[in-house]
């Protein structure tokens, strides 16, 4: 799943390099045991891999912009508009490109209760 974070933080515009890799690694397997806690399960579901991949980025973009270690992320371009299926948020013109960093991250690292409970499973 690494690989698939990588690709999906091209897409924002952060090229992780081979530094990262390793808390690349780290990062989603705390978002798999997140997923899993959530749901109660052993196993992540294939349909919910890409929910894990959101975590991971968000968190490992978090975890970068704390450390002040975001080197080479545009912050003036970081996002103005997501749209999921049939949902969109846009970004007005006089925010910052921190506070859509922030915007970003929040929903890449939200995870709604929805989108898990088809495959929850309850503990006795």
């Amino acid at each position: 799943m690494v690989s698939a974070v990588v690709k999906w933080l091209a897409f924002y515009g952060y090229i992780a390099d081979q530094e990262d890799m390793w808390a690349l690694g780290f990062i989603v397997d705390q978002a798999e045991v997140r997923v899993k806690n959530l749901i109660n399960r052993s196993a992540i579901p294939k349909d919910l891999e890409p929910v894990v991949v959101d975590i991971a980025a968000g968190e490992f973009l978090r975890r970068k912009k704390t450390t002040g270690s975001l080197d080479g992320f545009d912050l003036d371009a970081a996002i103005e508009s997501i749209k999921e299926g049939d949902t969109s948020v846009s970004y007005s013109g006089n925010t910052t490109g921190e506070q859509r960093l922030d915007a970003l991250i929040s929903r890449l690292t939200s995870v709604s209760q929805g989108q898990l409970a088809r495959y929850r499973r309850l503990v006795w």
